[in-house]
């Protein structure tokens, strides 16, 4: 029995979820259902549940993320639950914790509870220790990152990484200190979530931190070479070239040159 509680300020949504908890996963037991801050906070210090359906805004002032905040001793997995795309852009998806748009579909919930079964107990707890660090973290560059891989989740600070490089349909990231971590995605997945971050694809095949940029060489048989702070040498293709480079220029990174 895997014992849980709803945070929800939406009766529809809460009826709707409810509905399908019922029909699809009975080993769910919904202890408690709360609406605001305070209740949700009570709640689960006293029930102590496994999973948490936690909706991000309960009200003017205070959100999910402050339940979290609040309850960082208990040990359960969140499931975020939100009327609005934009929170899928904060620290929440670089630390692939489930998230549910309203209205709630079954397929969307089926992953999100599969992606639950999947994890441990100290993966979750460590989950939401690297949810509170980004939120709070104004460097992001220091913002932790989690990669799924075959036995659960490794958090790492986006700093650590130096480049990552496409395997098939997984992803293998090549850190600072030389270790490497292959993880259960494919290059696009992470393409989309750390370019935002300082990162950019100069090849099909590779996913560079600009911060570990050293030189851009014009060598080898492509588009040119670039360097990092591993010494490794990572070719650009011809074809991401001029967008590379523009890229650097408009973000001041290199200066243009004039005539």
């Amino acid at each position: 029995m895997i014992k849980s509680i709803i945070v929800e300020n939406d009766h529809e949504s809460v009826n709707i979820l409810l509905s399908l908890l019922a029909e699809h996963f009975p080993e769910i037991k919904v202890g408690g259902i709360c609406s605001t801050f305070e209740s949700a906070v009570t709640k689960i210090n006293e029930y102590g549940p496994d999973l948490v359906f936690l909706d991000i805004e309960l009200d003017s002032e205070k959100t999910g993320f402050d339940v979290i905040r609040n309850t960082r001793h208990q040990n359960y997995h969140v499931i975020f639950t939100s009327s609005y795309n934009k929170y899928l852009l904060e620290a929440i998806k670089f630390l692939f914790i489930s998230y549910l748009l309203k209205p709630f579909e079954l397929d969307d919930l089926q992953t999100a509870i599969h992606w639950y079964k999947q994890i441990s107990s100290d993966t979750t707890r460590n989950q939401n220790e690297a949810l509170i660090q980004n939120l709070e973290q104004h460097d992001k560059h220091a913002l932790k990152f989690g990669i799924p891989t075959t036995s659960g989740l490794e958090f790492t600070s986006i700093s650590d990484i130096v480049y990552c490089k496409a395997k098939d349909s997984y992803t293998e990231f090549i850190m600072s200190n030389g270790q490497k971590k292959l993880a259960s995605k494919s290059l696009k997945n992470y393409d989309e979530t750390l370019s935002p971050k300082g990162f950019y694809r100069i090849h099909d095949s590779f996913l560079i931190n600009l911060n570990h940029m050293q030189k851009i060489l014009k060598t080898g048989k492509e588009g040119g070479t670039v360097e990092l702070s591993n010494k490794i040498l990572l070719p650009i293709s011809r074809h991401k070239k001029e967008g590379f480079m523009n890229y650097l220029t408009l973000h001041r990174i290199i200066l243009k040159k004039t005539s």
